[in-house]
């Protein structure tokens, strides 16, 4: 997570100033809840609903904001 923070920082992201994002081919959804604890929403879709669904139990086991 650090190593993508500071690669949209370089290129003139300001992380801090992000309202929401999203993980494109989230799968299991390890990096959404990576991210979840750095932007206040994130939006994750894949094109598999078993993906999704073990990626919306591991959200609800982490206790992260749905």
């Amino acid at each position: 997570m650090t190593t993508l923070l500071r690669m949209l920082e370089r290129n003139g992201i300001d992380t801090s100033r992000l309202a929401r994002v999203m993980d494109f081919g989230c799968g299991v959804g390890r990096l959404t809840l990576a991210l979840a604890k750095n932007f206040r929403q994130v939006e994750a879709v894949d094109v598999s609903a078993s993906h999704l669904a073990v990626a919306r139990e591991a959200i609800a086991r982490s206790g992260a904001p749905t």
